[in-house]
């Protein structure tokens, strides 16, 4: 299991409407098309934005965008790894 702490198990601390913002947020969207996308304000966006970053505990878009990615990685690799089968020199068999 991973045991990034900061991610996964913070999610759950985000409010639904957070949620929706955190995904639009990592697709690359701006304030201003969140916003239209939401039927909200930037302002709204802006104060969702504020309450992620300090729930997730990050500075910046950057920095979550960064952290959600290795998380992602990490979570396919173990999932791949999972369905790996292993011969005795503890190589994947492919």
């Amino acid at each position: 299991m991973i045991k990034e702490v900061g991610v996964s198990c913070c999610f759950s601390k985000l409010s639904s409407r957070e949620r929706d913002v955190l995904l639009l947020l990592l697709s690359g969207k701006s304030y201003k098309d969140i916003a239209f996308e939401l039927h909200v304000s930037s302002n709204t966006v802006k104060f969702h934005c504020g309450n992620i970053y300090d729930k997730l505990g990050v500075a910046n878009r950057k920095v979550l965008s960064a952290r959600y990615f290795r998380h992602d990685v990490l979570e396919q690799n173990e999932a791949v790894n999972d369905k790996l089968q292993y011969n005795d020199a503890k190589e994947p068999i492919i």
